[in-house]
């Protein structure tokens, strides 16, 4: 079974401004976002369907 990739803080802020989310489905279809991160970056609530579907 293939372990799920994770994404931390400055990664995520980078590709989200930059308009480059879609990147991470390259990587996988499902990214964990750890809670920390969800909780450090308040706007991460309109990303959040999309990272964890």
């Amino acid at each position: 079974m293939a372990e799920l990739p994770a994404i931390n803080t400055s990664p995520l802020i980078f590709l989200t401004k930059g308009g480059f989310l879609d990147l991470l489905q390259v990587i996988s279809s499902s990214v964990i976002v750890p809670n920390a991160v969800a909780t450090y970056w308040p706007n991460l609530g309109d990303y959040t369907n999309y990272l964890l579907s």
